[in-house]
């Protein structure tokens, strides 16, 4: 790489992460161990595999990006993109300069000392996001998805309990019903494909026995068995693996108390429900494909976390705008997470959605992880009398003989 260094005025640092988020000393003693660079077009900046550990921060001027895949991407310097360049090490990424640019350099160990020499109160409590866990990840997403190349990771062991539950003869609707549910990944590209314009359906689908009338046994069969093994992991790291089967499970969870409350109405389908808990946050099956398949994202879990915690819904929501899922799904994405969520008139499958994580946040992470009852409307909506331990031990004990029933036998 070309470029020429050039002393660092504190004031230069300033607008850029951590430091516009800290009292000036901490960009005065960061620019004295910073060092400004600039570039001519076609510069490489980083390349994939590099372990430099320095923090880039583009002050001027464009870089290309360009990944694993050869998919290109472009980042503008300025203030307004305050994050460094993508410093996850090794790069997943090639940067070059598109047209002359400028950088500046700070060590990464500089940076991690400021963070912790910072004032409590001064302190982030999160940093943001790597650009390429976030805007990069969010932009490349949309691409994939708009070429019908989104992966929705499988779970290892669901192919051997599928075959074995309808891989022999002739197989039942109730058979298909509690087969297809095994796995979010495999109900969605079953959904998916009887929403597209190859099924020719004039309605939007929203549960399983719908999907049934329009595919029919035996195309429903034949799709699930060639789901079950797609897209299955066999060398998952197993931090990612132990993420996967934890985010499968809390849908799991959240879908079968969401087809216990949807019995205590007279309004809601339990089979409605059902799919409503288990795609709420859909998103994250492929954040966590994504990482898969950048393996310095998959030494990195804790990126993973925080990219599923900042973009899951967003992800979620494109993904069903795009599959083109009922409007009553869209609606759950967008507000699963909306504790304060009021359905006019009777309870919708949003306030079943958020009363059902609810009462899995409640046995999962504590009554502090959760508002006040008086402050979920959805509950009040839901559960005459309002919420007493008997009523939330009752619903999930009963929300644990439907997770049995539906997801764990076989």
């Amino acid at each position: 790489m070309s470029g020429k260094q050039i002393q660092v005025k504190p004031g230069e640092l300033k607008p850029y992460f951590p430091f516009s988020d800290l009292p000036p000393e901490y960009a005065i003693v960061a620019a004295h161990h910073a060092t400004k660079k600039k570039l001519n077009d076609g510069d490489q900046l980083i390349g994939i595999g590099d372990t430099t550990d320095v923090d880039y921060y583009l002050i001027d001027g464009k870089v290309r990006t360009v990944d694993y895949n050869e998919t290109e991407g472009q980042i503008i310097g300025g203030s307004k993109h305050r994050e460094p360049l993508p410093q996850l090490r090794p790069s997943a990424y090639n940067i070059f300069a598109n047209g002359r640019a400028q950088v500046i350099g700070v060590p990464k160990t500089i940076v991690k000392g400021v963070v912790e020499e910072a004032p409590v109160d001064a302190k982030l409590e999160e940093p943001p996001l790597d650009i390429t866990q976030s805007r990069e990840f969010f932009r490349e997403f949309k691409v994939v998805l708009a070429e019908n190349r989104v992966r929705l990771p499988t779970l290892s062991g669901s192919g051997g309990r599928i075959q074995r539950r309808v891989g022999g003869g002739a197989v039942t609707r109730d058979m298909l019903l509690h087969t297809v549910i095994v796995d979010p990944a495999i109900t969605a590209k079953v959904f998916k494909m009887a929403s597209s314009a190859l099924m020719r359906g004039e309605q939007p689908l929203r549960n399983f026995p719908q999907v049934l009338d329009r595919l029919g046994k035996e195309t429903t069969k034949e799709l699930v068995l060639c789901y079950a093994y797609r897209d299955t992991y066999d060398d998952l790291v197993p931090a990612l693996e132990e993420r996967l089967i934890s985010n499968v499970k809390r849908a799991q969870h959240v879908a079968a108390i969401a087809v216990v409350l949807a019995e205590m109405t007279s309004n809601i389908a339990a089979e409605d429900a059902l799919i409503a808990g288990l795609f709420h946050n859909i998103g994250v099956l492929p954040i966590i494909s994504y990482a898969v398949e950048y393996p310095p994202f998959a030494m990195k879990p804790e990126l993973v976390d925080r990219a599923i915690r900042k973009i899951s819904k967003d992800t979620g929501i494109e993904m069903i705008k795009r599959w083109q899922f009922d409007e009553d799904l869209l609606k759950v994405a967008t507000h699963f997470d909306d504790w304060g969520y009021e359905a006019g008139g009777a309870p919708d499958l949003v306030s079943i959605v958020v009363a059902a994580r609810y009462f899995y946040m409640l046995s999962t992470e504590g009554i502090r992880a959760v508002p006040k009852p008086r402050e979920v409307p959805s509950l009040q909506q839901l559960v005459e009398g309002g919420i007493d331990p008997d009523t939330s031990l009752k619903i999930l004990e009963q929300g644990k003989q439907v997770l049995k029933e539906r997801f764990q036998h076989g």
